[in-house]
Parts: structure tokens; sequence; C-alpha cells
């Protein structure tokens, strides 16, 4: 009897000025339901005044310059030509204006409109925001970390930067950072050790991972881990940042061998990370307080090359103890899981503070599950599910609340299930279905669909 059992891990968690209106761009059957308008064109600096006793008429099509020739010409019907030097009657506006006084100025009244005063003013906003844009963008090139380079390293840093984050051509980006790891490594001046070149390491890596190059990118990060660890092949005492690091590159290193089933390579590198992590409360706080300094800062980091990525910044004790016992768990290892969630557990205080408890009690309960102890298995997910339902948490948690309570309603059908209360298990499943139909959580619905017929079929023999 096959089934599936949900487990649940911590996530590792300028406008371009358009070219000026041209009357060249006028179809001839240009239609208008004002009465009056007014229309700018920035190249030839003179004013077309369209005006009519019905709502619809139309224009022809004109070209951008002008000639002495055309200047005087009125166009067929409807339209005025006029500037500054000169004004053309039109026999449609003279019998438009018959309550108007003899000799008004059409011009000075299109003028002073407040729709015209409105589009004159479309121009300044536009500036004015690309101005501010510029300013960002010069602020950004002058105080970015990349200025920390040399030269010949600093001109491909820029373009990998501008490729990845403003072409969105990442692969182009990736022959700039190549190009620019090589020139640091040769670098008389740069230690292979140093922020700036592992930093470049780490952002070639991470745009490696996103392009699913999985084997490059975990053999850029483990050039950065050595590089870091052991410099010069040498050994040596880790503190501050650079143990932060190291600690976020081990779990990434974890994360990228266990995706390719590498197992052995990413139990060393977790087992590393939580030693690491395990450590005196008063160094852990430290630890603590040079992430939050790494996280701070009003621009995106985006911009700079040895700046910390998120994944990189936000490791912490829970989370790599998380990280290894799903590792044992999905090795059917439980012995070694179930301590390691337990702890993991321990460290939120109190456990009715976080809906990511009832994540932790779901998979301890998974644990149990594989221990064969159904009765303690059941246990946990009852009182996950306990505090799910009690909990009122914030929007920007409700997802993982949502879909924990989903998942353990299915975990406990799936319990009643091979405990034998098939009626039991029916119950939750349909709850479990219900539930993620109505959260639009689709494994979920489809795996409550698939047990349900199970539970039909076996109901049935």
């Amino acid at each position: 009897m096959a089934t599936v059992f949900f487990s649940r891990t911590l996530p590792r968690h300028h406008y371009p000025l358009s070219n000026p209106f041209s009357f060249a761009h006028l179809s001839i059957a240009f239609r208008r339901t004002c009465k009056t308008s007014t229309f700018h064109s920035f190249a030839s600096k003179h004013q077309f005044v369209i005006r009519a006793r019905t709502k619809k008429y139309y224009t022809e099509k004109t070209n951008r310059s002008l000639t002495p020739e055309n200047k005087t010409s009125i166009p067929p019907d409807n339209v005025v030509q006029s500037n500054n030097s000169e004004k053309t009657s039109n026999p449609i506006l003279d019998s438009d204006n018959k309550n108007q006084p003899e000799h008004t100025d059409v011009l000075t009244i299109i003028q002073e409109s407040p729709r015209n005063k409105s589009i004159t003013t479309i121009p300044l906003v536009l500036v004015l925001a690309a101005s501010a844009l510029l300013s960002f963008y010069l602020y950004q090139y002058f105080t970015s970390s990349v200025n920390k380079y040399p030269e010949e390293i600093r001109k491909n840093l820029r373009k990998g930067l501008f490729y990845q984050n403003y072409r969105n051509d990442p692969n182009r980006a990736v022959n700039f950072y190549q190009t620019a790891l090589t020139q640091a490594f040769n670098h008389k001046q740069l230690d292979n050790a140093s922020p700036e070149v592992t930093g470049i390491m780490i952002q070639l890596g991470s745009l490696y991972e996103e392009l699913g190059r999985t084997r490059d990118a975990i053999d850029v990060f483990t050039m950065a881990y050595d590089a870091i660890s052991t410099p010069n092949n040498v050994p040596i005492k880790l503190e501050g940042e650079n143990k932060i690091r190291l600690i976020a590159l081990a779990q990434k290193l974890g994360d990228l061998h266990h995706s390719l089933k590498q197992n052995e390579q990413a139990e060393k590198y977790y087992v590393w990370s939580v030693e690491q992590l395990l450590q005196s409360q008063a160094e852990n706080t430290q630890l603590n307080q040079l992430r939050n300094d790494n996280q701070s800062g009003f621009f995106s980091k985006r911009h700079e090359i040895n700046a910390l990525p998120s994944w990189m910044t936000l490791t912490d004790l829970g989370a790599s103890l998380e990280a290894l016992a799903s590792f044992y768990s999905s090795q059917h290892k439980y012995a070694y899981a179930l301590p390691l969630y337990l702890r993991a557990l321990s460290l939120i205080n109190p456990p009715e503070s976080s809906c990511h408890s009832a994540v932790l009690m779901n998979n301890i309960a998974e644990v149990f599950t594989g221990m064969g102890n159904l009765e303690e298995a059941q246990g946990w997910a009852e009182r996950g599910l306990k505090l799910v339902e009690n909990f009122r948490p914030k929007k920007k948690v409700m997802r993982e609340c949502d879909e924990s309570c989903g998942v353990l309603l299915f975990n406990l059908g799936m319990i009643s299930e091979l405990s034998g209360n098939l009626t039991k298990a029916s119950e939750y499943y349909e709850k479990a279905r219900l539930f993620a139909k109505r959260i639009n959580f689709a494994d979920c619905v489809t795996e409550a669909d698939l047990a349900l017929q199970r539970i039909t079929i076996l109901s049935s023999e």
C-alpha cells in the first residue's frame, strides 16, 4: 500500500522618453470627441488648432518639416495652421464663432486653457524622473564596492552586473564574471581568500545555480570554501564575517550535493555547519549581529559584488539543524533526524509563538512514522494541528500556516490509514482536500484525491 507523507522544510530563504509627438504620425482619419484640441510638435514648434461644429472631423497627414510654401496653406475644410508671425482665417472657425468678438485670438484662448497647460507638464515630469534615476545610478556607480577592484577587473564586473540585472542576459554576465575572476587570481595585489575575490566566486556560483548549472555552481562554491577555510593551504581560526560566509557556503554545498544525490558530500557539509553553529551562545549572538549588519542598508545588494547574498545572511542554527535532519530523514536515518528536529523546535521559544513550530512538529511526526511508532506520530501531528488552528498569523506567514494545516490533516489521515482505521483516514483526507482546495494548495488536493480513491478501493475489498 503506497502512501505519501508530506514534509515541510524552512526555505533558504527612467521611463524611456519616447520620440516627441510628430504630426507625421497623425492618421488621415483622426477623430476627436472634443470641440477644441491643441497639439505641440516639438520638432517644428508649430501649433495646430482644430475646431469643428460637430464632434467628428478629420485632419490630413502633415509633414514635420514645413516649407515656406505650405506654411500659409490651409488644410482642407477644418484645420487651421498658425504661428506667432501670421494668422490664417478659416470659414469653419468663422462660422463657429458668431457669438465671439470679430477679432478673437483663438490661439491665445487655446494656449491659456488648462488642457494645454497639463500637456506641457508631462515632459517636465519625465525629465525630473529621469534626473532622479540618473542621480541614483551615479550614486551607485561611485559608491559601489566594485570601485575597490583594480580598473581592469572593475570594468568586467560592471558589465557582468549590467547584463545580469538590467539586460536580463545572465549567460553573457557569466562570461564577464569568469574573466574578472581569472584577472583577480592573477593580480598581485589581491589575495584569493579576500572578500573581494571570494565575492566574485559567490556571485558567479549563485548565477550558475540560477541557470540550473548545479555542477558548475558546486565547483565555484567549493573553490570559495577552500579559499576561506584554508588560505594558502593553511587552516586558520574562523572569526566574524569569514565564519558566516563559510557556514553559509557549507549549507549551500550540502543542498547542492543533496540535489545531485551525492549524499556523502552533502552530509559532510551539513554536519560541519551544524558543528560550527553549536558553539557558545555568546559567539552565536555575535554572529547574529554580524548577519543583521550585513542585511541592513538602503541600496539593493544586486549592485554589489562582495555583499553577502540572502541565502548567506539568513543562515542560522535552526535552519542548519533542520536541513541536516531533513537529509537524514530522506536517507531513512530516523534516529539521527529526530534529535536534530527536537533541537530545532527547542530554539523556538515558546513553540506557540511561530507557525513554523507546526512544520517541525509535522516533520517529527514523519520521523516517528518512519520508525513505526504511530502513536507518537499521531500525538505530534495533532499537537501541530492544534497550534495552527489557534494561531493568528501575520500576512507574511499566513501561507506557511495554511499549508501546514493542510499537510497535517493529510498526514493524520495517513497515520490513521496505517493504523487500519479507514473511516478516520477518509475523514482526515476529505478535510485536507477541502481545506487545500480553499487555499489553492494544488499538491495537497492531488494527494488527498489519490488517497480517497485508495481508501474507496480498500473499503470495497
